[in-house]
């Protein structure tokens, strides 16, 4: 049997696979329900686990073909087909530009989830 000592090692660098890759779960804001999940480069949904999009650097992608749908700037999400803000980080919420109103909350606020909401919900 590892020791302790081990354990939390392995447990703090990451090595141990159950519980090496930190996930972050974005919720619709009208219902507190679970949607999405972002695991380490890809967004998944929440209940099948299955990928719908892909991170890159401050761009989102669709899985399949790896076209830009949005970017991250300067606490906005924008559109890359016509360059139109749809989205604002404001701490742990994701705001619709348009309407000014909350539509998702998101448990590790940051431009990775932000994207993923802003494309779920907005998109």
């Amino acid at each position: 049997m590892p020791s302790n000592k081990l354990l939390i090692l392995l447990f703090v660098t990451g090595l141990f696979p159950a519980f090496g890759k930190a996930q972050c779960t974005i919720k619709d804001y009208s219902s507190y329900k679970n949607v999405l999940r972002v695991d380490g480069d890809y967004v998944l949904t929440y209940d099948s686990y299955k990928r719908i999009y892909k991170l890159d650097g401050s761009f989102l992608l669709a899985y399949n073909s790896y076209k830009r749908i949005l970017k991250f700037e300067n606490g906005y999400v924008i559109r890359y087909s016509d360059l139109k803000r749809i989205g604002r980080l404001e701490g742990e919420f994701l705001i619709d530009y348009r309407t000014y109103k909350r539509v998702a909350r998101l448990e590790c606020p940051g431009k990775n989830s932000a994207l993923a909401a802003a494309a779920y919900f907005l998109n």
